[in-house]
C-alpha cells in the first residue's frame, strides 16, 4: 500500500526519469533504487504509523504532503551522487591528480558543495564543445563517470586527458588569470547573497514581507540554496525542506522552528567558510584588496 501511494506520485515518476538519464540505467533499475532510497529518507522501517506515513504521500492536503514529495526529489538526488562517488571538483583516486589540479585550483574545502557555475565556467576555458563537456564531467564525477558518459577505453580516456593537459599547459597564463577571476568573483557573489539573507532577517520584522523577500532570494539563487539546505539536512538533520523553503518567516510550530534555525546555522557555516579567502596569509595581499584595489 505505502509502495503504492509513494510510486503513483507524479514527482517519484519524474525522480525515476531524472536517474534513468542521469546514469544510464534502464527505468526499472532506476524505479527500484528510488524506491529503496525515498524508504530510507522517510524512515519507513522505524516508522510505528504507517497509516499517516501513507497518507502524507497520497493527501495533498496533509500538512506533511509536501515534505514528503520533498523527501523524493532528494532521494533522487541521493541516487546520482551515490553513483558518481560524490564526487566534486576534485577527482579522487586518479593517476594524474597531480597534473589535473591545474584544472581544478578552485578551493573544494568547504563542507557545502560546490555548485555547479564553476565548474561550467572552468570548462568554458577550453575551444571546442566536446573538450568543454569532457572537463565538465571529468571535474564534476571522476574518471569512471566520465569514462562511462563518454563509452571510452583507459588508452582513449588517457590521450584525451594528455590532449586537456596540454591545453592547459600551453595557455597557463590564461587559465591562471581566469580562475583566480572566477574564483574570486564566485566567492564575492556568494557572500553578498547571503549578506541580502542576513539582511532580510534584520530589516523586517513583518512576517508575510520577510517571507517574500527571503523566498524571492531562494527562487533567484537557487543553486545556491539548494545545497544549503541539502548540507542542513545532512550536517544538522533538517527534516521539513519544503515547508521551510516556502514558508520561512511564517513558521510557528516549534519543530518547524528549529528547521529554521538549522538553515541559518547552515547559512552561518558557509559564511565563515567563505570569508575565510578575505584573510591574507603571509605575505599576500586579501582577496578585498585584490579584486577592489589592484
Amino acid at each position: 500500500m505505502l509502495v503504492n501511494s509513494i510510486t503513483n506520485c507524479r514527482n517519484f515518476r519524474n525522480g525515476v526519469n531524472r536517474i534513468h538519464y542521469a546514469i544510464y540505467c534502464s527505468t526499472n533499475d532506476a524505479f527500484n533504487l528510488l524506491l529503496q532510497q525515498t524508504l530510507k529518507r522517510v524512515h519507513y522501517w522505524e516508522c510505528k504509523d504507517k497509516v499517516n506515513l501513507i497518507a502524507a504521500f497520497t493527501d495533498k492536503s496533509n500538512p506533511e504532503f509536501k515534505n514528503k514529495q520533498w523527501a523524493i526529489t532528494y532521494a533522487a538526488k541521493d541516487v546520482v551522487e551515490d553513483y558518481y562517488g560524490h564526487k566534486t571538483l576534485l577527482v579522487e583516486n586518479f593517476d594524474k591528480s597531480d597534473e589535473l589540479g591545474q584544472l581544478a585550483p578552485i578551493n573544494c574545502k568547504s563542507s557545502v558543495s560546490v555548485d555547479n557555475s564553476l565548474v561550467n565556467k572552468v570548462s568554458s576555458l577550453f575551444p571546442t564543445d566536446k573538450t568543454k563537456l569532457f572537463v565538465k564531467s571529468l571535474l564534476k564525477y571522476g574518471k569512471i563517470a566520465t569514462m562511462d558518459i563518454f563509452s571510452m577505453t583507459d588508452k582513449k580516456f588517457e590521450h584525451a586527458l594528455y590532449d586537456r593537459i596540454a591545453y592547459v599547459k600551453s595557455n597557463a597564463q590564461m587559465f591562471t588569470e581566469q580562475l583566480s577571476v572566477f574564483d574570486h568573483q564566485d566567492t564575492l557573489d556568494k557572500l553578498k547573497v547571503l549578506g541580502d539573507f542576513e539582511y532580510c532577517l534584520n530589516k523586517y520584522a513583518d512576517p508575510m514581507t520577510l517571507n517574500s523577500e527571503v523566498h524571492t532570494l531562494f527562487i533567484s539563487n537557487s543553486d545556491l540554496f539548494n545545497d544549503i539546505f541539502d548540507y542542513a539536512t545532512k550536517v544538522y538533520g533538517m527534516k521539513y525542506q519544503g515547508i521551510v523553503w516556502k514558508s520561512f518567516g511564517l513558521i510557528n510550530d516549534h519543530q518547524l522552528k528549529l528547521d529554521e534555525y538549522k538553515l541559518i546555522d547552515s547559512i552561518i557555516d558557509l559564511q565563515q567558510e567563505l570569508s575565510k579567502q578575505f584573510v591574507p596569509k603571509e605575505g599576500q595581499v586579501s582577496l578585498y584588496e585584490a579584486t577592489y584595489l589592484s
